[in-house]
């Protein structure tokens, strides 16, 4: 995402890292020297969110309808009447059809080809190939092991000491173009989001004409396809282990989400998320709501706006 002159949100210190799960390197050389080792790391490039495709316990489109119709029965059956609010329950259960299975795997498998095909096309300049630029973000390292960063071609400076100017297509990030074309949702939490202001309208701005117009995942399955993030919270509430609806509730929702639509400060809490089209959602966690609040700067919003209901399938 091009960058501009304004910091935002601010200068945040960026989060405690993990020392989990840096992994040597397959070519069998701990180090290069006495200060230098070579590991192998995950990336999870963030502010976006593609379907999944190998999702523990839910990787094959068997398993992942078994587990979503799991968290039908539980829905339909009042087992979370007193946990969740009747419309989130509702809006669940709209998306929550006999192929939203196999719809999730088939849409993470031809997001993960279209990743593909982007890094094929781009991280090349003529006949050179281009290094993969690696931003982290935030986080830097989360509880699972993973980089959390921004992910971009790394352009380098021609004869005369240029590069793409800032707006160039060469720039954007690859989460940019995932949005832009989409195959991932707009899944920005605060704390890992673009460090200037303009680069985050613009994922604004690409993620509302990907919805708007349905492409991606939204052509190929409708506006009520299930989000990868909501398939994950609805795999966990049909967690078959686990029989405290409360408990339950309480791990599948675990953050806050932010109606941006105004560029405004509108919370809508953990359960309302339904209400805000997906490429107006915008996240923190429990812990982060005056920190984010501050740094974010968003005034508040002038009213509480009726709830909007998200189309389904057409």
């Amino acid at each position: 995402m091009p960058t501009s002159s304004q910091d935002w949100p601010g200068v945040a210190p960026a989060r405690k890292s993990s020392s989990l799960k840096l992994l040597p390197n397959t070519d069998g050389l701990a180090s290069s020297d006495g200060d230098t080792l070579h590991v192998r790391q995950a990336v999870r490039i963030v502010s976006c969110d593609t379907p999944e495709s190998h999702y523990p316990t839910a990787g094959t489109p068997l398993s992942a309808q078994k587990k979503l119709d799991s968290c039908r029965k539980r829905l339909e059956s009042g087992f979370f009447n007193t946990t969740l609010p009747e419309a989130l329950r509702n809006y669940l259960l709209e998306r929550l059809t006999p192929t939203a299975g196999a719809e999730q795997i088939e849409a993470g498998k031809l997001a993960h080809q279209a990743f593909e095909k982007m890094l094929k096309s781009r991280l090349k300049s003529g006949e050179k190939k281009l290094d993969l630029g690696v931003l982290p973000a935030g986080e830097i390292i989360d509880s699972y092991g993973r980089m959390l960063a921004y992910l971009t071609p790394w352009l380098k400076p021609n004869k005369n000491g240029e590069i793409p100017p800032r707006d160039s297509p060469q720039r954007k990030t690859f989460n940019l173009q995932l949005m832009e074309e989409g195959w991932a949702a707009f899944f920005p939490i605060y704390g890992s989001l673009p460090s200037k202001k303009a680069d985050f309208l613009m994922a604004v701005q690409a993620a509302r004409a990907a919805w708007k117009a349905n492409r991606g995942v939204w052509k190929q399955f409708g506006p009520g396809f299930l989000l990868g993030y909501e398939f994950r919270l609805c795999v966990k509430l049909g967690d078959a282990k686990q029989s405290d609806a409360k408990k339950l509730s309480a791990t599948a929702f675990t953050r806050h989400c932010v109606d941006i639509s105004g560029m405004t400060w509108h919370d809508v809490g953990k359960f309302d998320f339904h209400a805000v089209p997906p490429s107006d959602r915008l996240w923190y966690w429990d812990t982060d709501k005056v920190e984010a609040r501050t740094a974010l700067g968003l005034p508040a919003a002038p009213t509480k706006t009726p709830a909007k209901k998200v189309p389904t399938k057409r």
